[in-house]
């Protein structure tokens, strides 16, 4: 679980994320702009850097620092495009979680988009 502001991220860890989404992992991100950009690190991995106002020089595309939903493919945020455009839905597998208990959630209850 992400619960922070988790905007930038490599290209490992958003390979990473999708490989383990794809094998079935639950995964859950409680803040906003996760997976927003893609960065990458320079100095031999000391520093991490996010090109916004000048091109990046990397000459591999898949390595471009940019937002991931301006890719070619395109990898929107969170790996589904619904997380931005609000028609994405919920529903509730268990009520054992304190933030569930919290809303008065219940199994099998739907929270529509």
């Amino acid at each position: 679980m992400a619960a922070g502001h988790d905007e930038y991220w490599t290209k490992t860890m958003r390979d990473a994320w999708e490989a383990a989404r794809d094998a079935g992992v639950n995964l859950a991100f409680m803040g906003a702009n996760d997976s927003y950009w893609q960065v990458g690190y320079e100095d031999g991995g000391r520093t991490l850097v996010g090109y916004k106002a000048s091109p990046d020089p990397d000459p591999e595309p898949g390595q471009k620092t940019t937002q991931f939903r301006q890719m070619s493919p395109a990898r929107p945020e969170c790996g589904c495009s619904e997380c931005s455009s609000k028609t994405m839905s919920c529903t509730t597998v268990t009520s054992t979680w304190w933030r569930i208990q919290r809303c008065q959630g219940t199994p099998g209850l739907r929270a529509p988009a």
